[in-house]
């Protein structure tokens, strides 16, 4: 996808079990170790690639407000996509949604208590924020609830595809995706 998006681009991959990549872009480069162990400027400098030009892409479901205050106090990127933006019931992970919901929310099967301070230092840093809209709306989550309840951005389209279609794998697998852009 961010190959079509933009052939021109440098696509960094990192998978700390490399074994698990199913596809390989024959232009990308593959890192094995987490993404704060690398010095990102170094990196993009053997590139000439401004920091403020990155589009990072996390998948990793770690926590979000860890991620987001690393890359503030260690590089200058400013574009950020997360696939793991959980509703505040679901998930393994602390997300942006979490706690931008100002409610308390499951973290690794436990209730985190809504907390002021995350919510307050998030709206200080991000410029912008945008969660993806699903494809369809199926009758039931990826986890086999209902989506009422859910605050969710209509779905682009109104007819479910086939079942067999990718279309319809990926209706089933929605995470609400979020973009989001730093100060």
């Amino acid at each position: 996808m961010f190959n079509q998006a933009s052939p021109e681009s440098i696509i960094i991959s990192i998978d700390v079990n490399q074994e698990n990549i199913k596809w390989k872009n024959e232009k990308g480069i593959y890192l094995n170790k987490d993404f704060t162990t690398y010095n990102w400027g170094n990196i993009l400098k053997q590139y000439n690639v401004n920091e403020e030009d990155v589009l990072v892409f996390f998948d990793d479901h770690q926590n979000a407000l860890r991620r987001i205050k690393w890359i503030r106090e260690n590089t200058n990127f400013k574009k950020i996509m997360f696939e793991d933006n959980y509703p505040t019931d679901q998930g393994d992970c602390v997300s942006i949604k979490k706690i931008l919901s100002k409610k308390d929310y499951l973290e690794n099967g436990v209730y985190t208590k809504f907390n002021e301070n995350d919510f307050n230092y998030l709206a200080s840093v991000i410029k912008e924020y945008y969660e993806f809209p699903p494809l369809y709306s199926p009758k039931h989550t990826r986890f086999g609830n209902l989506w009422t309840g859910y605050d969710t951005p209509e779905p682009l389209f109104n007819e479910p595809p086939a079942c067999d279609t990718v279309e319809y794998k990926e209706m089933l697998d929605y995470t609400w995706i979020c973009y989001l852009e730093l100060n």
